[in-house]
């Protein structure tokens, strides 16, 4: 989906490749996109996925974080450098069926050229999914130190328990993300492979939006008739 004319006020987006951006303040508002780059679920995943590969964490003065973070499930046999981790979904992406009755925000009101019919994004209900979140370093150490950063990553602010990431590639929705648990997997195999796997249950809610072409209603003039208010018509004698 190509992007539109962006709402009055809303700061320049990137083109190609929009990253998730953390929501730091409860009543921080960012502008909604006429963009989407894939389906709800792969937005709740890459939101995730882009986020936590930019994190870091300094410790001794060594600077420790995931080369990379793939928003599926990752083929650890093809990784070619560690630590690296994947976000994949744990189970069904589910809808609220009684979450909200569809609305339209004005707000979201696109010109789209060549088309006299603006574009709305239409807020139809809101989704839920667990996604698991996997990493492999390659010491016991760098594990322990890597899902200390993890779980700093999944809780970063004060103001509410897990956190909230700005999606551009997925219409500007913000999707909510909160920790259910971890476990460190070990196995003989894997520590002769020397690679120290940890997972991170995390579950994700998003609202779903679809942009729909509406044509705006025009007002029509009116006018009182014999005290009778009605469409203007011709007074007849």
């Amino acid at each position: 989906m190509t992007i539109a004319t962006q709402p009055a006020n809303a700061p320049d987006l990137p083109s190609q490749a929009p990253e998730a951006v953390l929501i730091r303040q409860p009543d921080e508002r960012r502008p909604f996109l006429l963009r989407r780059d894939c389906d709800t679920s792969m937005a709740i995943r890459r939101g995730l996925a882009q986020y936590l590969a930019a994190r870091s964490i300094t410790i001794g003065g060594d600077e420790f974080k995931l080369h990379y973070v793939l928003d599926d499930w990752a083929d650890w046999e093809r990784v070619q450098k560690f630590p690296a981790g994947s976000v994949f979904p744990e189970g069904q992406l589910s809808y609220d069926a009684h979450s909200t009755t569809p609305t339209i925000d004005p707000a979201t009101k696109f010109l789209v050229p060549g088309d006299d019919r603006p574009r709305f994004l239409v807020h139809t209900t809101d989704a839920e999914q667990r996604v698991r979140v996997a990493f492999i370093a390659s010491s016991s150490n760098e594990r322990a130190i890597l899902s200390a950063m993890v779980e700093e990553a999944l809780s970063p602010v004060e103001w509410m328990y897990g956190l909230r990431l700005y999606l551009p590639f997925y219409f500007g929705a913000v999707a909510e993300y909160a920790m259910a648990s971890s476990e460190a997997v070990d196995s003989q195999e894997a520590a002769a492979h020397r690679q120290w796997e940890q997972h991170f249950v995390v579950d994700a809610r998003v609202p779903v939006y679809r942009a729909r072409p509406i044509a705006e209603s025009r007002p029509q003039a009116r006018v009182g008739v014999d005290g009778i208010t009605g469409p203007m018509v011709p007074r007849v004698r």
